[in-house]
């Protein structure tokens, strides 16, 4: 009876520990996105597909954004548009997190528009000001 009673306290432990910890992609500060990076990449994604509309634009290049900035390698920040539909994630490469300012890193920005999916790599550098923008 005193193995299984400590099997079950073992057991309750782990998944406490389990539940503690978090694969999440931190939450960004807003205060810490940068707004001439999201207006950069705004223009970045208009350039690259004319299928997205201004929110899907705006949504894409936050999530873009809070990935350079926070997203841990390999880890997606998903976006999403209700309203037409359209989505995305954003699966940084490999960086320090935060990022300190002359840090370059590589984002794989996959697009779904109309169902269609479409993949971007982008390089993006960070300046002294905390801008990200396009290498």
């Amino acid at each position: 009876m005193k193995i299984l009673s400590k099997i079950v306290v073992l057991i309750s432990c782990f998944m406490i520990v389990a539940a503690c910890s978090s694969t999440q992609t931190p939450r960004a500060n807003p205060s810490r996105i940068s707004s001439p990076s999201i207006s950069g990449f705004v223009a970045v994604l208009a350039g690259q597909n004319a299928g997205l509309d201004d929110i899907d634009l705006r949504r894409a290049a936050e999530a873009q954004v809070v990935s350079l900035e926070f997203g841990r390698a390999g880890q997606p920040t998903p976006w999403r548009n209700p309203d037409s539909g359209n989505y995305g994630e954003v699966i940084p490469g490999p960086g320090v997190i935060p990022p300190p300012p002359g840090t370059c890193r590589s984002v794989r920005h996959t697009l779904y528009v109309r169902g269609r999916g479409q993949t971007l790599t982008i390089d993006a550098c960070r300046d002294g000001a905390g801008t990200w923008t396009k290498r």
